[in-house]
């Protein structure tokens, strides 16, 4: 008896691809493909006012951060300039991250200096001074 084989799934495509393919179909159903120009116009009419509806949610509450990207990657379909901002939007947020993620990491103290300091913090703050003591 021999058991069945697993088959791999091919390793998952990144969302603008696969976004860049969605688009493609779509152009293609709708016959715009075969004209270049009026797909760049519908591309840049449609990225465009993705990306300044994203602009605007800068200064009004909105997902601008979700919106900025997708405007980009709509026009990165057409434009080179397009894409480059959205790979430097990228290395931003993955920046951003991982600055975060450093800051928020609790860090224990390293040197005999720095513990001290946060035992005299600690001794400091009301109520943990007098943890043995009797309130007189």
């Amino acid at each position: 008896m021999t058991l069945p084989t697993r088959t791999r799934r091919p390793p998952r495509r990144s969302f603008s691809l696969r976004f860049h393919d969605a688009l493609q179909r779509l152009l293609v159903r709708l016959k715009v493909d075969e004209v270049p120009h009026i797909r760049r116009v519908i591309v840049t009419l449609v990225g465009g006012t993705v990306l300044l509806f994203g602009a605007v949610l800068f200064f009004t509450p909105g997902p601008a951060v979700l919106v900025v990207p997708a405007g980009l990657a709509i026009l990165g379909t057409e434009y080179a300039w397009a894409r480059r901002w959205l790979r430097n939007a990228r290395k931003l947020a993955r920046k951003a991250v991982s600055q975060t993620q450093h800051i928020l990491s609790p860090r224990p103290p390293e040197t005999p200096e720095e513990l001290a300091a946060l035992q005299e913090i600690e001794s400091a703050r009301p109520g943990t001074a007098a943890r043995g003591k009797s309130p007189s």
